[in-house]
């Protein structure tokens, strides 16, 4: 079996897999790993970033930062235990392109956390190849834990892990957390 095909098949299952356990309801509770938030929080307690965020994300130049097109918006979520979901409306994708994302993230410090999550490019098409769409999160939350602002990288590769049109990129995002 080929390489790209066995990363294709463990990113399948892994989906499936995770899917499976939402829907179905396994009954069992995940315990947070080492160095990964673990209480619920609502801007206090050790885990504010934990809960569901409306976030506006614009492309923006790598070195300047200036803004690049019209901001378009995301909705994040971040589990205790360190998992995070989320979807975009980024107008760029076609209908059906874009899976919606899947990661993991974690605290750097009092304020900052690290964050990677992937979603599958379904089919090429417009400006993007079939493949997977991985963004790296920088995330500072506000004082008041309301709000953060994120500086993220845009990489896209095909299911072999070449990369693909369009090169890597930046965005800047800010995100309101749903009360």
């Amino acid at each position: 079996m080929r390489l790209g095909t066995k990363l294709f098949s463990a990113r399948a299952g892994a989906m499936l897999a995770f899917c499976g356990a939402i829907f179905f309801g396994s009954g069992l509770r995940a315990e947070p790993q080492s160095g990964i938030a673990s209480n619920v929080g609502n801007g206090s307690g050790s885990a504010p970033l934990v809960g569901t965020w409306r976030v506006t994300v614009s492309f923006v130049d790598c070195s300047t930062r200036a803004p690049i097109g019209s901001p378009f918006y995301s909705i994040l979520s971040f589990a205790a235990g360190g998992t995070m979901g989320g979807a975009t409306a980024n107008p760029l994708f076609l209908a059906g392109q874009r899976s919606p994302d899947f990661g993991i993230w974690r605290r750097t410090d009092w304020k900052t956390y690290a964050a990677v999550d992937e979603a599958l490019i379904t089919f090429t098409g417009g400006p993007f190849t079939a493949g997977v769409q991985t963004l790296t999160h920088n995330i500072t939350l506000s004082q008041d834990g309301n709000t953060f602002t994120d500086d993220a990288t845009n990489q896209f590769a095909d299911f072999s892990g070449n990369p693909v049109f369009p090169p890597a990129g930046c965005s800047s995002a800010a995100g309101t957390r749903v009360q």
